[in-house]
């Protein structure tokens, strides 16, 4: 897990940051754990503090001692829902009942520290924060069509809104091409804000047991823990599909694509709040027009054929006297769910039936194939991203062999380092 000094610098590094368009101030005395005195009430933050408390340690951590001027208040995450919103043609798409969600938010008690985090992700780091109310708002559609109670959808807004707060204490480079470490650092953040909220919030169990799962899988490929979403809270199986969806959503596909999407993920995610989402999603009354696209059959099945043949030079790898057999094991199972994805949009079935032309010709096709191509770069760049972690995180020796097809997987992507 990152560093404990490293997560306190972080998130003060963050809060002098947005100090540029906000004001914070202490809203207590600060003591160091032998009880002396080191920073008095009122005392406005700027970048001396860190010279002011520099090898000190403190009775608590300092961003529990500080405020904003002005504060997020649900006023203001009303105001910026709306806004959401209103530039958000796919939300408007569930008006009426999505405004009951958004005037809901008026309701709620932000903690202290809450609010002056919810500061800092919105000052720091917009879209983060746009893509927080995007989540919150479709998880409260996703729990009302499973007749959550009052109580469990509060405490699902709640985490919704705080599901992120903990990578603020990590490291975000404004980059694509993250290190091996970079990467192992973003995904503490579930523990660093389940961890937060426990401890500095004063929140149902349920808040932060929540946020612990948000980036789960059902295969057990998700983060920090590994384990199968079906296994999680009602709540954080609902923010499971919520954020994924938020970030597919990110990408600018219209409602049909969402719909063409989630299909070919559907085992990545607990049943029930995604079987919720696509009845959403059905319910929408008028699909966009179809983006013209070009003709990309020959890339979908290029891919195929790349995966299928990896596949094949990982099975001799995969025997019990083999020093990476639960590496070329864990490998074979994650590339056939990749090439699940394929088979799933019927692209084969369509090709043993004599339809290649017609596939070729149909606008529609091709763009659910242009789909389903984006999905597989996903899934091979995550496959990368986790095996890379795995060879560090065991220290396990990897064979030329081995390296040779990691680095085929890895093609020309210079997003993931390999280990």
């Amino acid at each position: 897990m990152t560093n404990h000094d490293d997560t306190s610098n972080n998130i003060i590094e963050n809060i002098i940051s947005a100090s540029e368009d906000a004001e914070f101030y202490l809203s207590e005395d600060v003591f160091d754990q032998s009880g002396n005195k080191l920073l008095g009430k009122g005392y406005k933050i700027t970048r001396k503090i860190k010279d002011k408390l520099i090898s000190r340690v403190l009775k608590k951590p300092l961003e529990t001692s500080i405020t904003s001027i002005p504060s997020l208040t649900v006023d203001v995450l009303y105001t910026e829902a709306n806004a959401l919103i209103k530039d958000n043609p796919f939300l408007q798409n569930f008006n009426p009942e999505i405004q009951l969600d958004v005037y809901a938010i008026k309701e709620l008690e932000l903690a202290p520290l809450a609010s002056l985090l919810l500061t800092v992700q919105r000052t720091n780091r917009m879209e983060a924060f746009q893509h927080t109310l995007f989540m919150t708002l479709i998880a409260r559609l996703i729990a009302k069509k499973l007749n959550f109670d009052s109580s469990q959808i509060y405490d699902l807004t709640i985490a919704c809104l705080l599901h992120d707060i903990g990578e603020l204490y990590c490291v975000i480079p404004h980059t694509q091409n993250l290190s091996l470490e970079q990467w192992r650092s973003i995904m503490t953040h579930p523990i660093i804000g389940s961890t937060v909220v426990r401890q500095h919030m004063q929140y149902s169990a349920n808040v932060s047991a929540a946020i612990l799962e948000h980036h789960e899988r059902n295969d057990g490929s998700g983060y920090p823990n590994h384990i199968s979403a079906e296994e999680g809270t009602d709540i954080g199986k609902v923010m499971i599909v919520a954020e994924a969806f938020s970030g597919m959503a990110r990408r600018d596909y219209n409602a049909r694509n969402l719909f063409t999407t989630l299909k070919l993920v559907c085992h990545d995610f607990p049943s029930a709040p995604y079987n919720a989402l696509v009845d959403l999603l059905l319910s929408v009354a008028d699909y966009e027009n179809v983006k013209e696209s070009n003709p990309i059959l020959d890339q979908l099945l290029t891919q195929l054929k790349n995966i299928e043949e990896i596949i094949e030079q990982l099975k001799p790898l995969k025997t019990k006297n083999s020093e990476h057999f639960q590496l070329s094991n864990y490998l074979i199972v994650r590339l056939k769910k990749i090439c699940q994805i394929i088979y799933v949009s019927g692209l084969t079935d369509c090709i043993d039936l004599g339809l290649w032309e017609q596939i070729k010709l149909d606008k529609e096709i091709n763009q659910e194939l242009f789909i389903t191509i984006s999905e597989v770069e996903w899934k091979m760049k995550d496959v990368l991203r986790d095996i890379s972690l795995r060879i560090v995180k065991d220290d396990i020796r990897v064979s030329d062999e081995l390296l040779a097809i990691i680095q085929r997987m890895k093609g020309n992507d210079e997003t993931v380092a390999i280990a």
